[in-house]
């Protein structure tokens, strides 16, 4: 009996070592599939992504850093990295939807003069933090993204949007973050996209007052 009840504690405390010590996670990378019900659009949609980016010869000398990984009492054991960066994450889920939504989506560096639609995707924010312990781990994902809507050469509205996620899980541990990552992008896409629609299908071409 002494024998098992030490080979429990023994147990317990490796797992309590590997979960409070992680390394580098592997890479998260997104499968994003088009969860927004809108439809309405018509079009060409020029999609502009003007936030700083990195830039490397080398893939492998990129570093995408998107969150922390923590233990159970809040120390941070290992940062969470991505695949992708978080503009390439937003970028291909709001084509995705704008595209499922009926635009034929066209992206550059430079918003064409007197476009007749366009985005502009100003701010982009995609970030989870993870928090392993025993039995369970636990992960928060927030993305939030803020753009200028262009019709006929003038800007017409400026939205912002922002969702949250959390969930925990006691098996499959790994895919938590990608997991949450997915239903940050899906609903902010939610919010987005009807609101594009009406101000680019409806809304008077007038530039928004500030």
């Amino acid at each position: 009996m002494i024998r098992r009840i030490v080979a429990v504690l023994v147990l317990i405390l490796c797992a309590g070592i590997f979960a409070g010590c992680a390394t580098t996670s592997n890479p998260v990378s997104i499968l994003y599939l088009p969860s927004a019900e809108a439809r309405g659009g018509s079009g060409n949609l020029f999609l502009k992504v003007s936030t700083r980016r990195a830039v490397s010869n080398n893939t492998n000398s990129v570093r995408w850093v998107i969150g922390k990984q923590k233990d159970s009492d809040g120390n941070v054991t290992g940062e969470i990295l991505a695949a992708r960066s978080e503009e390439d994450m937003v970028l291909d889920a709001i084509k995705r939807e704008l595209s499922a939504a009926g635009y034929s989506v066209e992206t550059g560096s430079t918003m064409p003069k007197g476009v007749s639609k366009g985005l502009d995707l100003t701010s982009i924010l995609v970030e989870v933090d993870e928090t392993s312990g025993i039995p369970k781990v636990e992960a928060e994902a927030r993305v939030k993204i803020s753009m200028d809507v262009w019709k006929n050469g003038i800007v017409v509205k400026k939205l912002s949007f922002e969702s949250k996620a959390s969930d925990f899980a006691t098996i499959n541990r790994d895919r938590l973050p990608r997991e949450m990552i997915e239903k940050g992008l899906s609903g902010v896409m939610n919010q987005a996209v009807p609101d594009i629609i009406l101000a680019l299908e409806r809304n008077p071409p007038t530039e928004e007052r500030r």
